[in-house]
């Protein structure tokens, strides 16, 4: 009986520690979340099928659910922020020296 608190124990201090180390390259999957939020918003089709063509791509070697947990939620946030803010949607030019930059950073941690 007193070995029964070990191992939840255990298993709360082992999943704290990984979910405390941020994954490679996350803040790049954010940003790039956060700008096919806003095209969704827009309908802004090319951005967001450029976007999850080429993160399908990098992220291939590295499938890892965080990194879908984080672009998912920063889709979410950005679609919504913008659907309230009423903001004019942005030129889709505008975004691709953007993306061109996050893939870039995001190829140069991920992909040895």
């Amino acid at each position: 009986m007193k070995k029964q608190w070990f191992v939840p124990v255990f298993m709360l201090a082992f999943s704290s520690a990984i979910l405390a180390a941020p994954l490679p390259g996350s803040e790049e999957v954010r940003a790039l979340g956060d700008i096919n939020g806003v095209a969704l918003a827009c309908r802004q089709e090319a951005i967001l099928e450029r976007i999850r063509t080429e993160l399908d791509v990098v992220l291939s070697a590295k499938r890892d659910i965080g990194y879908d947990e984080i672009f998912k939620a920063a889709i979410e946030e950005s679609f919504l922020r913008h659907q309230n803010s009423r903001a004019p949607c942005p030129e889709a030019e505008s975004a691709t020296p953007k993306i061109d930059t996050l893939f870039k950073r995001l190829r140069a941690t991920l992909v040895p």
